[in-house]
């Protein structure tokens, strides 16, 4: 499920990061800051997103969205008493998801675009297309995520162990 929403969302442009354990995740969100958690809210049967996102949440502004396979009415507040903008349960529909994720993005502000320019470097990221002055850039699939990589992060040294996990998804 974690892989399947990942790929959903980078396939409409956004970065994302999955963690596989809430310590994974606490560690990551100290230095990715993101702006929005998705959070699984139970594990094994046990409750665990509401104190996760207590853990999770380093900026006043940083959204909160649960994903769960039990809809229970205590759940649900239980999410929403932490600070959570949204509630799915599963099985949902991923374009739905995705639609709730792009309005509170949206509404909160942190709708960013998803064209980056460094110079005179375009990377239009829901086009698919680069640019270089008036030069479309061609290449495959995987030279373009590279690219836009190295665009969103430009004047920093990425790693080889970080490039592989933004580009081919590896942890």
């Amino acid at each position: 499920d974690r892989d399947l929403l990942a790929h959903a969302l980078r396939g409409v442009g956004y970065h994302t990061t999955g963690c596989a354990t809430g310590a994974e995740a606490v560690r990551l969100a100290k230095t990715l800051l993101p702006d929005l958690l998705v959070l699984e809210m139970t594990q094994g049967g046990r409750l665990v997103g509401p104190e996760l996102a207590r853990r999770l949440q380093t900026r006043r502004d940083q959204l909160l969205f649960f994903v769960t396979r039990d809809g229970q009415v205590d759940h649900r507040l239980a999410a929403f008493d932490v600070g959570a903008d949204d509630y799915v349960v599963k099985p949902y529909v991923m374009d739905e998801l995705l639609a709730r994720i792009r309005a509170m993005l949206r509404r909160s502000g942190h709708a960013t675009s998803l064209v980056t320019q460094v110079g005179e470097l375009i990377v239009d990221e829901p086009g698919h297309r680069a640019t270089f002055g008036q030069v479309a850039i061609d290449g495959g699939p995987t030279d373009f995520e590279l690219l836009a990589v190295h665009a969103r992060h430009a004047g920093q040294v990425l790693s080889k162990a970080r490039l592989l996990e933004l580009v081919w998804g590896y942890d």
